[in-house]
């Protein structure tokens, strides 16, 4: 079993702390919480960023998990822009404040699915399965607040 699972209380527990900080900071102006962008980041192998082509199909399965990161660190970013516009467009206060608690909400469903998606894989394959998820689910984000706007 990996490492990570024996720490689950502890990071979760962590993970809490942060979340209630960002979430606090999230309804007084910053429109999006962006702690899984910064946790998938600071991962140890995306020190190995420079080494990886993504725009080559030829790679190992450490060069493929460092391209999905990096989409994903992309596409949240985005996210992040187009959710900034939309809630600027909200006609009062509550509305935002509305938003705000179902982008909350939604950011948990992301990486709860990611996670029961990832279950059962191990190495990179967990990563890589993890990723996808985030990615493709953000996509999704980003073009239900497209049609909003």
């Amino acid at each position: 079993m990996p490492v990570f699972v024996s720490l689950y209380p502890i990071m979760l527990s962590f993970k809490s702390i942060i979340f209630s900080t960002l979430l606090i900071l999230n309804h007084s102006g910053i429109s999006q919480d962006t702690s899984d962008v910064y946790r998938l980041k600071n991962l140890d192998y995306m020190e190995h960023q420079d080494q990886v082509d993504c725009e080559s199909h030829d790679g190992t399965s450490l060069d493929h998990r460092i391209c999905i990161n990096l989409e994903f660190q992309e596409k949240d970013a985005e996210l992040n822009s187009v959710l900034t516009h939309y809630l600027e467009q909200c006609d009062s206060e509550d509305e935002r404040n509305i938003q705000l608690n179902y982008h909350d909400e939604w950011l948990k469903y992301r990486r709860d699915m990611s996670s029961a998606k990832s279950e059962g894989y191990s190495g990179h394959l967990l990563g890589i399965t993890y990723l996808n998820t985030m990615l493709n689910i953000t996509i999704k984000r980003i073009e239900e607040l497209n049609l909003l706007i």
